[in-house]
């Protein structure tokens, strides 16, 4: 091991450098340059010699360091001349230009030298010498310095190796030092102080060395052999020895070596030691140092006295002299006997003791014990502090201990109230077994005459007939095992396909589906006859277990060689049903060939590798089609041809087209008007910001567009700039298209422009071709029959990459200029084999406004094309504004006026589900025949929105068209048919154009209408102006495969969704309380089944009435397509059904199928990337009609629920506000920054928290909750085969099981889960686990699956992560460590946590509940959006004041109970939110909230005294400010209110070209247009205020409006037109002459004459159109006369 002294130089500023810098051309290039460089001060040249000394005395002769990203390296004082001399010389070696810059002070002494070496005019790097320190910084760029090391740095260090004269030379250089500093009045005594005070620190710099890959140069001469083998020094603290590896650090008082984990540093401790200067004190010697200091201070005065009572026999004139004590050469000091010398060097003696040796023998005799003594004062000291320490860490190791045996025993205490619960179960079940046949006897079936047995067999048996049941279930298991070993086995046999039913995730061998049929079918008997043994016999109902032993099949009769396969429906697990085996939708291993002979695989593993066969579902009826059509077409203009495209659209099935002009943002145009095409287009502003409000005109563009039928095989090629698109057409031949438009001619630069584009073609065909068939299709802007620049690039690209041009081609124009003459052929399509049988171009067309023609071409292939996509389609959604609802309501009550009686009656346990399908069939058929938009028979093409205008125009082209035709197609420009074509096939494009910004304008009219209260209309803007690309996916990367069409993503968000919904399991799980929660489910059921408890009450019409009222409107139809509107519509009979069927339901507890069915959307979160699936959420759209009956449910049990529920839970509950939880923490963080005590915050992520609850250990929880007897077994049976079907892109799936999960959109779904995870918070609180607000316990707040865990101490805090972690395993969800985060505040102190075993991350901001929460911040920042015309700073008071009306209205609840300690025993200084609160009462002159607390105001009433005092507060504040501007004084405010909008802009619209005269009026009337009046004010009279267009008087606002005599011609003909408005008004001649006659009332009135209230609205409206454009025009005027 090295050891090496830190140095004490101090920080040197660097040199600033400039990487690869140039040197001027005219500059003389020498290899080597020096400039003297003198400075105006003189060196302390003592100083510097002592610092000579110390470079002398180092043990290293080479140590390298980094500081602040250079390179020091620190020298002896002979290796550092040596190392000068040779890097100078080295470096001129190498052909390097060297500059020195000699630094030199007043007396020529040369304090620094600076070498900037040059390769050519290239800067290198910069070598700066330190002369007196011994010490070179080497800085530049990192490369070159980086290769400086490799290259140079390692020679030169060789060289310098081979000089073993070092230690001589440093020795000499001391004794030159020595002798120099004794001539200059220093003692020899005091170099020897400095040379021993210099090996100091011994810090290693291995750490350095290593990370440079250089080590440090350790001369031999210089005495100090490595230390290996048994002379390693020991850990001060572990006692173990500090190895070679740079692990531990040597103290500079007390010279002992201390490992780096022993003195807790972490890494960033160490660098900081390295790269500081200070010495380094370890922590036993920073706490002992007072004591020292003060043992030394008493040692020091005792001789401080000796030597007083000495001088007392000195004669009276006699000079006392220093005494210097020399140390002897192996004893090393430490800085306490520094100290102490340093003192005692000080004290006179006599002239006796001065002469005599002995008194001086005497005093090194004395100062000897004194240091032993210290010495051993100091050994006993560290012994304590090693004691110290270990006792410290054998605390913290307990600490540790206690919170993981908390931990535990909370754990042991949960786990022993489990066991009493299941206790009670059973005991609740033996009861009744025993008294089974007393309660049969009063209410019998006619099975119970064959019970014979006492009640104490019948209860053996029983016990018999389970242990049957548990050795069935093993045979079950072992079979399992069987046929899972089995499959493995056969795996090679090829997938079958088969018709899609349940899905497994693992598909089944054919050969055994028929045996596996056979079987399932028989084990289905055998589970509904155990069905109606366990689960549907009532109190009232016996059942004679002999009965079951005449069935030897049931009993389980099985041959001795094979088991038969038994799979009993355990009660409260979900049954085992078969599965057919599901057919693959994609294959990785099949490969088919093509007719050619190669080879494709079946499907793409990566973006290279074509999909050969395309899979079908058998739902999906497909037709062959022979041929393929393919258009390409320059339609210059998508907005200005669009009649041509839709004429195109019809005659082929993929369109390439060129220059659309859209910008990017305009994309969804070609979707919207091609509805039956698969649209992909690139813009020219595709990788640009632009502002959509400019508009600038948009150019180029390609665009690929492929009819819908073809969806399946189409994938988008990521390849090419926004002049290339392609695709990827996946067939049994595949194909790749590019629709590709090359730049024209016109400039210098575009022979180069044309060239690379062609080189990214060229590019993609090389990366494509070996694969693919390829074809390209556009606009080259080039032709093989001329010979320009560009003609001649565009053939040699075709002849490089081997491209072929059809040779139906021929010679056809494709392009005709404007002006008739100049035609040409510049589209083409090129193929790299010869697939395209039919080349055909058009001739000109009558709507074609476009200068190209297109050209189609026809591919031969075998396709088979989805003519109907999925037969499993979502019904039409009725459209319920568009309903007569009295009519369906009187159509309803005739279908049903016979049912009330019926119902009443008749309804059973049989029929229920078929009255609630016939009720749903007759709702939805109502609603249907009495919706006003009637639906057609047959599917029909949306109708293009064609004015009346547009199809006139289009018809008088065509007829001037076909007479052009007929007349021979002239192109004389005198001849009339030529000029009629071109005129009016001008005006049909303008009239597209003209069409299409009417529909934009008509778009910002209806936006700019819209007011705050019109949420209908507001969303249906935005799903008009949504695109559906952002919410859904065309892709979809599941088990690590791409999936680019949308029944394949279908199938795999199935897959997906299944798989979640499965059970799942987990080495962590608790499989003790996996058996304790099954048995007392079993238990629970058969004790509720045979002993009714009918504790269910019976819904009134009442409350039925209210439960629909609550139903929200404009809500998706479930699968039924019933939404909430066919129920609340449907009339009083509508209630009186219900309430009937919903009674019916709750006394058979028979939940129809029907209801418990779903439809499941993928729902994307925010910020996650689309591909991903676990990006998604899933929403669930529940039955209608069962939400009802699950409203009913809740209602009954609502209050209890509330009663049980902690009172920290926060989310999905009447009453709270989810942000209470977030101002918990809040003010919990706030308490401790300003007591400055740690805190430490835990925000906890569970991983598809709602997707995966368990649903036994969700029913054992209910049970515990409170819910018994009816009510639970109805909560039971209702998640008892819940099935979904998945939606995407509007078709749905096949049906998916749910065995796990609560559904997101389900009524029950939230207070369930809310249910399945109390019991973590009760334990908790119980606990008093966490931290408090005073007395008042707030360790946990939460909103549903957002738990924060708070606590002040990090041991507790790991207690609580081990009992959620517990908690987890046992109720069967995962926690992620990954996503989990802990936020410490006022700690900075090493701390770690660990969930299961895995670290748990720290982070230094999180955000929980939508707040950013930051450790360096005590508040979290959230985003607000302004919805209103106040300053954001009013929105968020307003939020702080309606929340806590919120707080104070909600009795007994823990937030109001902090309210009441805040704001009684906080001050202003003390950062809480509720004395923050009180701040704003006083402010908006609100009620105190000293005063409200005890009795809260109304919610209405408080939200309504709250908005209205804020709004005023900000308007007069507005209105005063105002007044405070003289620029403002003609504006009026005195009719302003918060949400209204001025006049000026109010009465623009939303005409662009008013919008820009009113900007102008405003800059006016608010004086930001500055006149020369203002420029006088603001440059102080420097300028003119005159006017410079008149030059008559300054040019304020009413010189520039009505008297500059330049603008007069403008302002007549307003004034005149203004005063007749006034006349046509019928205003008095007296009051119109007062207005005009006076200049500051005209003012007004012509800058805002809302001022005047004698005048209308529709007066002010019009009187407001006139001046902005007379504002307008005098704005313009003066710019024309001013530029002039």
């Amino acid at each position: 091991m090295e050891l090496s002294r830190r140095s004490r130089r101090s920080r040197v500023t660097k040199v600033p450098f400039t990487p690869s810098k140039l040197k001027s051309k005219d500059a003389k290039v020498d290899t080597v340059n020096l400039t003297v460089l003198p400075v105006n001060y003189e060196l302390d040249r003592s100083k510097a010699i002592k610092n000579k000394i110390e470079a002398a005395s180092r043990p290293h002769s080479v140590i390298l360091s980094m500081a602040r990203g250079n390179i020091v390296i620190t020298f002896s004082a002979a290796a550092y001349e040596e190392f000068k001399s040779v890097t100078i010389n080295y470096l001129h070696s190498k052909g390097l230009t060297l500059n020195t810059t000699e630094t030199t002070e007043k007396r020529g002494a040369v304090v620094s030298e600076s070498t900037a070496v040059f390769e050519g005019n290239n800067k290198l790097f910069v070598l700066n010498f330190y002369n007196s320190k011994s010490k070179i910084l080497l800085n530049g760029n990192q490369g070159h310095i980086i290769t400086f090391v490799e290259n140079y740095l390692i020679h030169i260090l060789d060289i310098l190796d081979r000089n073993d004269s070092f230690s001589d030379i440093n020795e000499q250089i001391r004794e030159y030092c020595k002798q120099f500093l004794n001539k200059s009045g220093q003692s020899a005594e005091n170099c020897q102080e400095i040379e021993t005070a210099s090996t100091g620190k011994k810090l290693s710099s291995l750490n350095v060395n290593k990370a440079l890959s250089l080590p440090a140069v350790d001369n031999a001469a210089c005495g100090n052999e490595p230390l290996i083998g048994p002379q390693f020094p020991l850990c001060l603290v572990c006692n173990k020895q500090c190895d070679e590896n740079p692990t531990s650090v040597a103290c500079d008082i007390c010279y002992q070596w201390i490992h780096f984990k022993c003195e807790g540093l972490t890494p960033e401790n160490v660098l900081e030691i390295e790269l500081k200067d200070d010495s380094y004190i370890c922590r036993m010697c920073t706490s002992q140092r007072g004591t020292v200091n003060s043992d030394i201070d008493i040692a020091v005065n005792s001789c401080v006295r000796q030597a007083n009572l000495n001088s007392n026999t000195e004669s009276v004139g006699q000079t006392p002299s220093t005494r210097t004590f020399e140390l002897k050469e192996n004893c090393q000091p430490t800085a306490m006997t520094e100290s102490l010398l340093d003192q005692v060097n000080t004290l006179p003696s006599g002239p006796n003791m001065a002469n005599s040796p002995d008194n001086t023998e005497l005093h090194k005799a004395e100062i000897a014990h004194l240091q032993t003594q210290i010495e051993k004062r100091d050994k006993l000291l560290k012994v304590k502090d090693s004691k110290i320490l270990k006792y410290e860490s054998e605390i913290d190791q307990l600490k540790k201990q206690l919170a993981t045996n908390r931990a535990y025993s909370i754990t042991l205490e949960d786990k022993n109230k489990d066991l009493q619960h299941s206790l009670l179960i059973i005991n609740q079940r033996v009861e009744q077994l025993e008294n089974y046949p007393t309660q049969g006897s009063t209410n019998s079936h006619s099975c119970t005459q064959n019970v014979q047995s006492t009640p104490q067999s019948e209860i053996g048996e029983m016990k018999i007939w389970f242990l049957e049941q548990k050795v069935r279930q093993l045979e079950l298991d072992v079979h399992k095992n069987n046929t899972e070993l089995s499959f493995i086995r056969n795996s090679h046999v090829p997938h079958v396909k088969t018709s899609r039913g349940k899905k497994r995730r693992k598909p089944y061998m054919q050969n055994d589906n028929n045996k596996t049929h056979a079987q399932s079918a028989s084990l289905h008997n055998i589970c509904h006859q155990m069905d109606d043994f366990l689960l549907n016999t009532r109190s009232d109902e016996t059942i004679s277990m002999k009965s079951y032993d005449e069935n030897s099949d049931f009993l389980g009769a099985h041959s001795p060689t094979k088991p038969t396969i038994l799979p009993t429906k355990s009660v409260g697990l979900q049954p085992t049903t078969p599965k057919s085996p599901k057919p693959p939708f994609y294959s990785t291993n099949h490969q088919t060939s093509s007719g050619e002979g190669e080879t494709y695989s079946a499907y793409p593993k990566s973006a290279d590798s074509p999909i050969d066969n395309p899979i079908e579902t058998e739902s999906t009826p497909s037709s062959v089609l022979s041929s393929l059509n393919l258009l390409t077409f320059n339609i210059e203009g998508f907005n200005s041809n669009k009649l041509y495209l839709e004429t195109l659209s019809k005659r082929s099935d993929i369109l390439l087209l060129q220059e659309h002009w859209l910008h990017s943002y305009e994309k969804h145009k070609l979707d919207e008007f091609l509805q039956d095409f698969i649209c992909y287009a690139k813009c020219f502003d595709d990788n640009s910001l632009s502002d959509a409000y400019e508009r600038r005109r948009g150019h180029a563009g390609v665009a690929i567009c492929i009819h819908k039928k073809f969806e399946k095989f189409v994938e988008l090629l990521p390849d090419g700039g926004n002049r290339i698109i392609g695709i990827k057409f996946n067939t049994t031949q595949p194909f790749i298209f590019l629709s590709t438009y090359l730049p024209c001619r016109g400039n210098a630069n575009s022979i180069d422009n044309y060239q690379e584009i062609l080189d990214e073609l060229s590019e993609i065909y090389i990366k494509y071709s070996n694969v693919f068939r390829i074809v390209i299709g556009g606009d080259m802007n080039a032709s093989i029959y001329r010979d320009s620049k560009q003609d001649k690039v565009f053939r040699d690209f075709i002849k490089e990459n081997n491209l072929l041009i059809p040779p139906s081609c021929g010679k056809t124009f494709t392009f005709y200029h404007y002006n008739g003459r100049d035609t040409s052929q510049i589209d083409y399509f090129l193929e790299s084999k010869s697939v395209i049988s039919n080349y055909l171009t058009f001739i000109r067309e009558s709507t074609n406004t476009s200068t190209h023609d297109p050209i189609l071409t026809t591919i031969p292939c075998n396709i088979q094309a989805n003519e109907e996509i999925n037969s499993l389609i979502e019904n039409k959604r009725i459209n319920w504004n568009k309903v007569d609802k009295t009519a369906y309501q009187e159509e309803i009550e005739n279908k049903l006026s016979t049912w009330t009686d019926e119902i009443n009656l008749n309804l059973t346990f049989d029929n229920i589900p078929d009255k609630i399908n016939e009720l749903c069939t007759i709702m939805a058929a109502s609603a249907s025949k009495c919706s006003r938009s009637k639906r057609s028979k047959c599917k029909r093409l949306k109708k293009k929105p064609w004015t009346p205008e547009l199809e006139n125009m289009a018809k008088i082209n065509r007829d001037h068209f076909a007479k052009w035709k007929a007349a021979g197609r002239p192109t004389d420009k005198s001849n009339i048919l030529f000029q009629n074509i071109q005129f009016y096939k001008k005006k049909l494009r303008s009239m597209q154009r003209q069409l299409e910004a009417s529909l934009r304008i008509n778009k910002y009219q209806k936006i700019m209408e819209l007011h705050e209260g019109n949420d209908a209309g507001f969303y249906s803007l935005v799903r008009k102006q949504r695109n559906p690309a952002n919410t859904t996916t065309s892709s979809l990367t599941f088990n690590d495969i791409s999936l680019n069409n949308d029944n394949l993503i279908r199938d795999a968000w199935m897959d997906y969704f299944q798989d979640l919904a499965s059970p799942m399991d987990s080495e962590n799980f608790d499989k003790e309380h996996f058996s304790l929660v099954e048995n007392d489910i079993k238990h629970l059921t058969k004790t509720f089944t045979e002993n009714k408890i009918e504790n269910i009450s019976p819904v009134t019409e009442v409350e039925m009435k209210s439960i629909l009222a609550s139903m929200k409107n404009n809500k998706s139809a479930d699968e039924e397509n019933i939404a909430a509107e066919h129920l609340k519509y449907g009339g009083p009979i509508m209630i009186t059904i219900m309430t009937f069927l919903i009674n019916a339901i709750f006394k058979h507890l028979h939940i129809p199928t029907l209801l418990k069915g779903g439809i499941a959307c993928p729902v994307l979160k925010n910020g996650k990337p689309k591909i991903d699936p676990n990006s998604y959420r899933k929403i669930t759209i529940t039955s209608t009609v069962g939400k009802v009956v699950e409203k009913a449910h809740l209602s009954q049990n609502k209050n209890s629920v509330i009663k049980n529920q902690n009172k920290l839970q926060k989310g999905f509950t009447s009453g709270e506000m989810p942000i209470i939880a977030a101002l918990i923490l809040t003010e919990l963080i706030i308490q401790a920054i300003k007591t400055k005590s740690p805190l430490y915050v835990a925000l906890m992520d569970a991983r598809k928290a709602f997707d995966i609850v368990w649903h036994l250990g969700l029913m054992r929880e209910m049970h515990k909750f409170g819910l018994t007897g009816d009510n639970w077994l109805f909560f039971k049976r209702w998640y008892e085969n819940l099935k979904s079907k998945i939606k995407w892109k509007g078709l749905l799936s096949n049906s998916i099981e749910e065995q796990q999960g609560v559904r997101q959109g389900g009524i029950w779904s939230p207070t369930a889960y809310k249910i399945f995870i109390n019991s973590l918070l009760q334990t908790f609180e119980r606990n008093q686990l966490g931290a408090c607000i005073g007395p008042i316990y707030c360790g946990i707040p939460t909103v549903a699956d957002d738990v924060a865990l708070i606590s002040t101490d990090p041991y507790e805090l790991q207690t609580m992560l081990n009992v959620q972690a517990d908690h987890a395993n046992k109720l069967r969800y995962l926690l992620s460590e990954q996503k989990s985060t802990i936020l410490v505040y006022n700690d900075k102190l090493p701390k770690s946590w660990s969930l299961n075993g895995k670290s748990v991350t720290l982070s230094e901001s999180a955000v929980h509940l939508g707040i950013d929460r930051n450790i360096t911040k005590n508040a979290g920042v959230k985003e607000v959006v302004n919805k209103r015309r106040i300053p954001i700073e009013g929105e968020i008071h307003k939020k702080i004041l309606k929340t806590f009306g919120n707080i104070i209205r909600n009795d007994k609840s823990v937030e109001r109970e902090i309210a009441f300690r805040q704001l009684a025993m906080k001050d202003e200084k003390s950062g809480s939110w509720f004395t923050k609160l009180h701040n704003l009462t006083v402010i908006y002159g609100l009620p105190s909230p000293y005063d409200i607390i005890e009795n809260p105001p109304s919610k209405i009433s408080w939200n309504r005294l709250v908005n209205n005092c804020i709004n005023n507060h900000f308007l007069q504040n507005l209105k005063k400010e105002a007044k405070e501007k003289s620029s403002l004084k003609y504006i009026n405010f005195n009719d302003s209110n918060i949400g209204t909008v001025h006049n000026i802009w109010k009465s623009s619209g939303t005409d662009p070209y008013s919008i820009n005269m009113a900007a102008i009026k405003v800059k006016i009337a608010t004086g930001i247009m500055i006149l020369q009046y203002q420029r006088s004010r603001f440059s102080k009279n420097c300028i003119s205020a005159i006017c410079p267009l008149c030059n008559i008087e300054p040019e304020d606002m009413t010189h520039f409006i009505l008297k500059c005599e330049k603008l007069s011609s403008i302002r007549n003909r307003f004034m005149q037109e203004l005063k007749s408005l006034l006349v046509d008004c019928n205003k008095p001649p007296l009051l119109i002459q007062e207005l005009f006659d006076d200049k500051e009332n005209l003012l007004h009135l012509v800058i805002d004459c809302t001022s005047y209230h004698f005048l209308t609205y529709k007066e002010q409206v019009r009187i407001e159109t006139l001046t902005r454009g007379l504002c307008y025009k005098l704005y313009h005027k003066r710019l024309l006369l001013m530029s002039e």
